[in-house]
């Protein structure tokens, strides 16, 4: 059985621009943990605040940010 998920893109896109995640946190100010779990999508929450800063870091909309995928769930 298939079930929805949403991926978070900040790591393809950080990639994509060249911008590492140290320069991620001084463009933004968030914390490295925090900037490096964004990164690889570790993370279960994003403050809006937070959203917007990294939307303005990477010159982004919000949506570019975010994608709806299937995942298999496991029995």
């Amino acid at each position: 059985m298939t079930k929805k998920m949403v991926h978070l893109k900040i790591g393809e896109l950080l990639d994509k621009q060249g911008v590492s995640t140290a320069e991620l946190v001084e463009r933004t100010g968030v914390a490295y943990n925090t900037a490096l779990g964004l990164r690889r999508g570790a993370v279960a929450r994003i403050d809006l605040d937070v959203l917007a800063r990294i939307c303005e870091a990477l010159n982004v909309e919000p949506g570019e940010l975010f994608e709806l995928v299937d995942t298999v769930e496991k029995k």
